[in-house]
């Protein structure tokens, strides 16, 4: 009788300790999923609203949105696609074809850094070649 006791006595110990933390873990999931949603949506509404009046589309408007307050290529993807979905037009006219093979982080983050012209049409090569020279040095 005693080897049962200690191991319920044990078990009663340790399984509210486990649940603990799968519930804490679990929370930390939440968390940062409600902020990648937070994140996303205010980007996708500040960009409606800077289109709705002037319907200024492309880079520029999503630099104006902040799409820099966006922390990855998913996120960017995420929100372009909610854009286009949204206001029946791409968010990035015309460089379609270049989006699939280049990272948008990291393009966006180059604008930034180097105070590229997101206005400019060739933005994402200009951005390729400073990303290219950087890898270089």
């Amino acid at each position: 009788m005693g080897y049962y006791a200690i191991v319920l006595g044990l078990g009663a110990i340790i399984i509210p300790v486990l649940l603990y933390f799968h519930k804490a873990t679990g929370d930390k999931q939440i968390y940062k999923q409600g902020k990648y949603e937070e994140r996303i949506k205010r980007v996708v509404d500040e960009y409606i609203n800077i289109n709705f009046p002037i319907k200024k589309i492309g880079h520029y408007a999503l630099v104006l949105a902040g799409v820099l307050s966006l922390k990855s290529d998913e996120e960017i993807r995420e929100a372009c696609k909610r854009i286009q979905l949204r206001c029946q037009h791409c968010p990035l006219p015309g460089v379609e074809k270049e989006l699939k093979q280049v990272d948008l982080f990291k393009i966006f983050q180059t604008v930034d850094k180097y105070k590229l012209s997101a206005s400019h049409p060739d933005f994402i090569k200009n951005a390729k070649k400073k990303l290219l020279e950087e890898s270089s040095k």
